[in-house]
């Protein structure tokens, strides 16, 4: 549930209030449609009067077309708020997220391939978008509706509303499982695409190359292995929503069907009027609505929780330091002083290095591979920094020049 907290917060004042409004206005929509019921039913019962008067009926009619127009008017307000809200906080997020990305240093690149990163820049942040600006509201109102509704009906007949609720202790097991298992066989499913993702990438971008040479049948292999991965757990994914949603939805199924043969002995037994029976007929489907659309909110749950730890992943992943208080070099000259760096623990290291290029001359690093020439050339555009020593861009350390103002004197050709 945190991050849901910490999505709500990335929200500014006014698109907070844009939210509130979109709730309320799928509020006044979902009770507009059950005044559409109501006043079809108060229709035909005048209808069914020996002697009604046409006047009454027209304005039964008028009501109904007034209701009609602003149902749809409420719904077009309540799509465009929330859209608007929407993309405003989407639009940030992603901006943020790009930015962050700028700003990290190539060894995370290493570990996050290209497909991995652009599945979180668009369908993670996509989903976030859907998930906060119409099923936040939708789920909302739906829950206030279903709350007024139980209300009411409880007024009208206490027992009918103990049978309306009879059996949803069981039916929330059944949706508890879902929810306590589901997040795990998701995220399985997520990282799946996001692997074979990410070769299909790797495997597209090295075709020219296969079409040059002969084609390496373990770069294949390893697609299709990806594939398949994915293809079990979105299988798996879904032989369990039926299982678990299944049941679930069957116990909502069965208690409709003991409110309606309640309220048939009731009425049979001369306990209750027979529009108070048709009342809990046709409004108990309006209590149910939240409870049978909750697969759906469910499964936008669990990939809404999975994709903002992917998000927050790379949010929280260390970003370049940004200068204090940023210099401008008034030439180009480099020079390495005294640079010690290394990947990683008994990995690759360079100690003590020393060296100048003037501006306006050509200098040549040549060695063997693996000799740190590439790790030079990272290290000048801050892809890592040093760990120890400084690299000097006329005279200023390239750590206290700003980063866009570096990679701004910086070309590279392949």
């Amino acid at each position: 549930m945190h991050e849901l907290i910490a999505i709500y917060r990335q929200f500014q004042v006014s698109e907070k209030r844009a939210l509130v409004l979109t709730t309320i206005l799928w509020t006044l929509w979902s009770l507009l449609r059950i005044a559409i019921i109501a006043l079809t039913v108060l229709l035909i019962r005048e209808i069914l009067i020996p002697g009604y008067r046409m006047t009454t009926i027209h304005y039964f009619w008028g009501a109904l077309i007034g209701v009609f127009v602003l149902k749809g008017a409420v719904f077009s307000g309540a799509n465009h708020i929330a859209h608007l809200a929407g993309f405003a906080m989407v639009g940030r997020l992603r901006q943020n997220f790009v930015d962050h990305l700028k700003a990290l240093p190539l060894g995370f690149f290493t570990k996050e391939r290209l497909g991995h990163i652009a599945t979180i820049a668009h369908s993670d942040i996509n989903r976030v978008q859907y998930a906060v600006s119409h099923l936040w509201t939708k789920l909302i109102s739906d829950l206030l509706v279903s709350l007024l509704v139980a209300v009411a009906l409880f007024i009208l007949d206490w027992r009918l509303g103990l049978a309306l609720i009879s059996l949803l202790p069981a039916a929330f097991l059944f949706l508890w499982r879902a929810v306590s298992k589901g997040e795990a066989i998701q995220k399985q499913v997520r990282d799946h695409m996001s692997e074979m993702v990410s070769s299909f990438v790797e495997y597209t971008k090295g075709i020219p190359v296969l079409k040059t040479f002969s084609e390496n049948p373990v770069i294949s292999q390893k697609l299709w292995k990806q594939i398949a991965a994915f293809g079990r757990s979105s299988k798996r994914a879904s032989v369990f929503t039926f299982k678990h949603i299944g049941g679930y939805l069957f116990f909502l199924e069965l208690c409709f069907g003991v409110v309606v043969a309640a309220g048939a002995h009731l009425f049979l037994g001369n306990a209750i009027p027979l529009y108070v029976y048709a009342v809990f007929i046709m409004l108990g489907r309006e209590f149910y609505k939240p409870f049978l659309s909750a697969e759906v909110y469910l499964f936008y749950y669990v990939v809404l929780k999975d994709s903002s730890r992917r998000i927050e992943t790379v949010m929280q992943t260390p970003a370049i330091r940004a200068a204090a208080n940023p210099l401008v070099p008034k030439n180009h000259d480099i020079h390495f002083d005294q640079v010690s760096f290394n990947y990683e623990r008994n990995g690759f290291t360079m100690k003590d290095i020393n060296f100048a290029a003037g501006e306006g001359t050509i200098t040549a690093l040549v060695g063997p591979s693996g000799s740190g020439k590439t790790t030079i050339a990272n290290l000048l555009v801050r892809f890592w920094d040093v760990d120890n020593g400084a690299i000097k861009v006329g005279g200023i350390d390239i750590r206290d020049i700003e980063y866009d103002e570096l990679l701004s004197r910086i070309s590279i050709v392949m």
